[in-house]
């Protein structure tokens, strides 16, 4: 499955670090269009150069990202990747957002460990997910003394970006 959302580069400031599994790119991909209508900026791993060093890329990601949703599945658990972005996020205190694609259940004990005091979102809808993901979004993620980061200065960006969404998610139910 292709996805058609451009990843931002880490000067894009500020952005969200996606992790997931490839195998669940049917998922995820629609989630991220639907975030991505609603002007935010996301990064996930389409965006690394060929030539790069992915693990440097990915930890330059992850430190400049102002949160990281990591959706979680059995086949994102057995990636050895997606577990490493979750743990390093963690490490240097970024917020992580878990997405329960298949439950609660399917978290490795250490993960387990790390991630039972957050609260996440737990759903395989990709309008469910994509609606919730945009409150906990809306707010959850502030500037020290201001609005959301993600805001534009004018009052009514936050309202472009609600219609935006509602847009995006009536096209895509062809209503």
């Amino acid at each position: 499955m292709e996805c058609r959302v451009v990843p931002c580069t880490v000067k894009d400031r500020p952005f969200i670090f996606i992790s997931y599994s490839h195998s669940d790119a049917h998922c995820v991909f629609p989630v991220l269009e639907g975030i991505a209508a609603a002007g935010y900026n996301i990064w996930y791993d389409h965006g690394i150069e060929i030539h790069s060093t992915w693990s440097d890329e990915l930890a330059n990601a992850i430190i400049a990202s102002e949160v990281v949703v990591v959706f979680i599945s059995k086949n994102s658990m057995a990636s050895q990747y997606v577990r490493s972005e979750v743990e390093f996020a963690l490490s240097k205190n970024v917020k992580v957002l878990p997405i329960y694609l298949e439950g609660t259940g399917v978290l490795p004990p250490g993960l387990s460990l790390v991630l039972h005091t957050t609260q996440g979102i737990v759903s395989n809808d990709a309008d469910v997910i994509a609606s919730k993901l945009y409150r906990w979004l809306t707010h959850n993620i502030a500037q020290e003394d201001g609005p959301p980061a993600f805001a534009a200065a004018e009052t009514f960006s936050t309202l472009r970006k609600h219609q935006a969404l509602h847009d995006w998610y009536l096209r895509k139910s062809g209503r």
